[in-house]
């Protein structure tokens, strides 16, 4: 016991299963399901900036379409170009966000309470982070073709950046 205590408590080891839990979250079965409503016209919408090339002025059924900031569309384009345009790729870019998050959440919470793992910092964004990724709404968020995992993933990285600079001021 005491050996398999030491291996999990190797840093790799909860990272690596946050992000397995994050993906399987975000990605698992996902491709069998037909996108329907908002995630549907944020394909589309990505899928005809690749096939029009117009990636300044976009449109959903030749309508223009100005309701979101385009970076998100602009992903998802390069995502169909990368990876070929299906109902999974539609969904790759923000269930990949998902498990981005999910580590954000931890790299943050574990910085906050200190990098030496005195107090339990480890163990603490561990289950922050668990916590987050099976929260419903996140596990929604990152099973479709949503924007709210490219604005969670910008907000912690804001926090990131913001607490880093406060403990290092050169940063």
């Amino acid at each position: 016991l005491a050996a398999l205590a030491r291996w999990i408590a190797r840093p790799a080891v909860p990272l690596t299963a946050l992000a397995s839990i994050a993906a399987a979250l975000g990605l698992g079965g996902v491709a069998r399901v037909p996108l329907d409503g908002d995630p549907a016209m944020y394909a589309t919408i990505a899928r005809t900036v690749l096939e029009t090339g117009e990636w300044t002025h976009l449109t959903f059924n030749g309508v223009p379409y100005v309701n979101k900031p385009p970076l998100h569309f602009w992903s998802n384009a390069l995502v169909f170009a990368v990876a070929g345009r299906s109902t999974f790729t539609a969904i790759l870019l923000s269930g990949l966000l998902g498990v981005v998050c999910t580590l954000l959440v931890y790299a943050l919470v574990r910085r906050t309470l200190g990098e030496d793992g005195e107090g339990g910092a480890r163990e603490t964004a561990f289950l922050a982070a668990l916590v987050y990724v099976t929260t419903p709404e996140v596990a929604h968020w990152s099973r479709g073709v949503h924007l709210e995992t490219l604005v969670t993933a910008w907000v912690l990285l804001g926090l990131f950046a913001a607490h880093r600079s406060v403990r290092e001021p050169s940063a």
